[in-house]
């Protein structure tokens, strides 16, 4: 995405990551195989950015059970 920051996105980077993606006529942010940043999702939340919070932890393990109520508990009741 950025050259010189590669995939560790410094939060400070968030708002206009956002407001890139709304430029270009989207109103939705899907996440994949990773939780996103809380700086993400508060972004998403002020621009008005719907989130698709997305898990690819499809194993039945007890860790992976506690990954995806975690992502969930964090993430809930967001407006995004």
């Amino acid at each position: 995405d950025f050259a010189g920051v590669g995939v560790a996105v410094p939060d400070s980077l968030q708002t206009y990551r956002v407001w890139q993606v709304k430029q270009m006529g989207a109103n939705g942010w899907r996440t994949a195989h990773n939780p996103p940043t809380p700086a993400l999702l508060d972004e998403c939340d002020k621009q008005g950015m719907l989130v698709w919070d997305e898990n690819h932890r499809n194993l039945d393990s007890d860790d992976m059970i506690e990954d995806l109520r975690s992502l969930i508990l964090r993430d809930r009741n967001r407006p995004s």
